[in-house]
């Protein structure tokens, strides 16, 4: 009835119109963004985390391995293990890759490769850190590497970036 009106009233033109286009864009507006599309969101599921690793030290690691390198590899290659309280002997950081590929802690003659670059940005030789690491066996040069380490500074880190 009120489209007929405004019709018949030719002087109106436009302006008679735009209540009825307002209303006509909110509703536009509405029902397209309401979910009229398929997209539906679904929640992922929860992370089931394992139990936490088992703790050895250091020189555990080291006396078994120099006793018998045969039963250590069994008892330790390819498994998790937490390191607490490991002194840094030497840091080794990749400033220039192609002089230093491999960043890693070394303590003793284990040898801590870290997980991702950048995590020894802020250990310097003496730290105390805690290290979380998969043990993968004695190298042929007498270093006992433990990979995909999780580095923890306890003390005795830097907090300046590197390059400066």
């Amino acid at each position: 009835m009120h489209l007929l009106k405004c019709v018949q009233h030719k002087k109106r033109g436009i302006r008679a119109y735009k209540p009825l286009l307002g209303i006509l864009f909110v509703l536009l507006t509405i029902l397209s963004a309401n979910g009229c599309t398929n997209i539906s969101f679904v929640s992922p599921s929860a992370l089931a985390l394992g139990p936490p690793p088992a703790y050895l030290g250091v020189q555990q690691l080291q006396s078994d391995y120099s006793q018998d390198p045969v039963s250590a590899d069994a008892k330790y290659a390819n498994r998790r293990f937490y390191f607490g309280q490991v002194q840094v002997d030497r840091v080794e950081k990749d400033v220039y890759p192609l002089r230093a590929p491999v960043e890693f802690v070394l303590s003793g003659d284990v040898q801590f490769i870290p997980a991702f670059r950048g995590m020894l940005d802020a250990v310097v030789l003496g730290s105390i850190v805690e290290i979380t690491g998969e043990v993968v066996g004695r190298t042929e040069w007498g270093y006992i590497v433990v990979k995909d380490c999780w580095i923890r500074i306890v003390s005795g880190g830097s907090t300046i970036p590197p390059g400066y």
